[in-house]
């Protein structure tokens, strides 16, 4: 494009508002991901005010409405974020936008989650992996990552048929791309260990948690980590190696509570899966104070996940009938 044809094109986006769109939109994306809600809020209702009067593109109206599904996601309103994502999905089918259509159905997944509907969120978890390979290279960190993603929800749900080729061709890929020692590789490792988790294959599944966890400590990749450790303490317990499933339970305690702090949801999961680990290795009254701190946390996080609640408050029932 000349450089006449490029001041036309300008002259032609300020006559028709789009400079003002796309600096409203990008106050509100770099505020939400800086993390500074008070401002984001405040560029929301900048970018509301500025859309009554203008008439937003099929591309306008899903980028407001994923954005704003961000906001109200970090704000913990879950059932705004879902309104908003309902919304955004009007418009995926027409979008020209790439990365933001990958966005939405990575959203649409979290918010299913949250609502408990482990069903639809793995199928917005499948859309985003097919989109991720009808649109990336397949050997992209992209792709390997939504394959990864997808397949720990199939693995939640217990739904295992493919699981195993789709990761062996993520390590495949990975190894070909990012290599041997890098981030993804040890997550990919990590999950296929889950997978033999979920067969029952402890000793497998030790094998591949053990490598993962070669791979990523010396990386700090602390919330793949947390995982792996309380995934090896199942395997250890299958193996009857009840102090180092211990060990590795609390192992993961302590690197999500240095990420996300002793009150997070997170350390509320871990806390969960360390209770499991010691009524399993014959400590129940230890176990019973451990899931009942967990159950605290959860109480004063309302918007997480509601499955997660009942399963704490459901093992704590079993923990009471036992001791």
């Amino acid at each position: 494009m000349n450089v006449l044809a490029e001041r036309e094109q300008f002259a032609h986006a300020m006559k028709n508002g789009e400079w003002l769109f796309h600096t409203l939109l990008g106050r509100l994306a770099v505020n939400l991901y800086a993390e500074r809600y008070d401002a984001a809020a405040d560029a929301e209702t900048d970018m509301l005010e500025y859309i009554q009067d203008a008439r937003p593109s099929t591309d306008q109206s899903l980028a407001v409405s994923i954005c704003r599904g961000q906001l109200a996601w970090a704000l913990g309103n879950v059932t705004d974020a879902k309104q908003h994502v309902d919304h955004a999905l009007q418009f995926i089918d027409d979008s020209t936008i790439a990365h933001r259509v990958s966005t939405l159905y990575g959203l649409a997944a979290r918010v299913a989650y949250a609502q408990g509907d482990l069903k639809a969120s793995t199928n917005y978890q499948g859309a985003a992996l097919k989109h991720a390979m009808d649109t990336w290279p397949t050997t992209s960190a992209h792709t390997i990552d939504e394959t990864i993603s997808y397949c720990s929800h199939r693995m939640e749900l217990n739904e295992l048929a493919g699981v195993e080729e789709l990761l062996q061709d993520a390590l495949e890929r990975t190894l070909g791309s990012s290599g041997a020692g890098s981030a993804r590789h040890g997550q990919v490792l990590a999950a296929l260990g889950r997978y033999a988790t979920c067969c029952g294959d402890s000793t497998r599944a030790r094998t591949l948690l053990e490598e993962a966890d070669q791979v990523l400590s010396p990386l700090g990749s602390t919330g793949t980590l947390a995982d792996v450790n309380y995934h090896l303490a199942q395997a250890y317990v299958f193996l009857g190696l009840h102090e180092s499933a211990l060990s590795r339970a609390h192992r993961a305690v302590k690197i999500d509570t240095e990420v996300y702090g002793d009150d997070s949801t997170e350390v509320a999961k871990d806390l969960h899966n360390l209770a499991e680990v010691q009524a399993a290795t014959g400590r129940p009254k230890t176990a019973s104070q451990t899931i009942r701190r967990a159950v605290e946390i959860f109480e004063a996080h309302p918007e997480y996940p509601g499955h997660w609640q009942e399963l704490a408050r459901r093992f704590q029932r079993q923990i009471r009938n036992v001791y």
